[in-house]
């Protein structure tokens, strides 16, 4: 779709972070939770179900994940 959206992030502890970001072309907001001690993420993300702007979904997500690199700064 070629598209970007707003995203935010959040650091709430060492190795953990708030990654909450909305959608335009399909009206959703999600929320996730990064835990990189663990690797491995939870979260929620909410819209509309299908076409029907009358109803909402609510559904869980979450990965395991893997660090791909690390980038250090100076």
């Amino acid at each position: 779709m070629a598209d970007t959206d707003l995203c935010h992030y959040f650091k709430l502890a060492q190795e953990l972070y708030l990654f909450v970001w909305r959608e335009k072309l399909v009206p959703t907001l999600g929320v996730v939770v990064v835990n990189l001690a663990e690797l491995k993420t939870t979260g929620k993300i909410f819209g509309y179900e299908s076409d029907d702007f009358g109803k909402l979904t609510n559904f869980p997500v979450g990965a395991f994940a893997q660090l791909a690199n690390v980038t250090t700064y100076e």
